[in-house]
C-alpha cells in the first residue's frame, strides 16, 4: 500500500497551519513512509474536519484520511466485513486505526500507537502523592487504545471513544 501523505497535508489549518506545530499523527505517518522511502506526493485543497481526519485531492481525485467515519461518506461501495474485522483486531491491539480511501474507494489502513512521554507515570504518582485519589484520562481514542496508554501511564481510569471539552493548563501527559 503505497501512502498518500505529504507536508502539505500535515501543515495544514488541521494541524494550526504553522511549521512548528503538527498533528502527532501526522508525525508518525509521513516519518514511517520517509523510513520506507515513499513518495510523498502534492496534495491540493487540503481540508479538515475538526477530530476526524483530513481531505484533499491528488491527481484529481479525492484523497481523505482519517476515521471511519469521515473515509464512509466519502466512497461509493461499502467497506469489507474482512477489512472491518481486521480494524477491529487492530484497536484491539490497543492502536488508533487510520481509515486511506482514494477515489472513493477504500485504499487500505494504517495503524499507530501512542507512545506516553517516560515521565508521564512518575507525574501521575506524585499526583497521587499529593492527596488526588483518583486520576483519570480522556481521551477521543478508542476504548482499547485508551485502557492501553492509561495503563502505562499509571491512571486510574480510562474513558474514551467521547469528545471532551476540557479545560487545560500545559501539555498532555503522552
Amino acid at each position: 500500500m503505497a501512502v498518500f501523505f505529504t507536508w502539505q497535508m500535515a501543515k495544514s489549518s488541521y494541524f494550526e497551519n504553522t511549521t512548528t506545530s503538527e498533528h502527532p499523527i501526522a508525525q508518525a505517518i509521513v516519518s514511517a513512509a520517509q523510513r520506507k522511502s515513499l513518495p510523498l506526493l502534492p496534495v491540493t485543497g487540503v481540508q479538515a474536519q475538526a477530530g476526524l481526519g483530513i481531505a484533499g485531492t491528488l491527481a484529481g481525485k479525492k484523497l481523505t484520511i482519517g476515521k471511519r467515519p469521515l473515509v464512509d461518506r466519502q466512497l461509493i461501495t461499502s467497506i469489507e466485513n474482512e477489512l472491518s474485522q481486521t480494524s477491529q483486531r487492530i484497536e484491539a491491539d490497543g492502536k488508533t486505526v487510520i481509515w486511506v480511501s482514494y477515489d472513493e474507494r477504500v485504499m487500505g489502513l494504517l495503524a499507530v500507537a501512542a507512545q506516553i512521554r517516560p515521565v508521564s507515570p512518575n507525574l501521575i504518582g506524585i499526583l497521587k502523592q499529593l492527596g488526588i485519589k483518583t486520576t483519570v484520562m480522556l481521551t477521543s481514542d478508542n476504548a482499547a487504545t485508551a485502557q492501553t496508554i492509561g495503563q502505562a501511564a499509571g491512571v486510574d481510569q480510562t474513558v474514551g471513544e467521547k469528545c471532551w471539552i476540557v479545560g487545560l493548563a500545559g501539555d498532555d501527559i503522552r
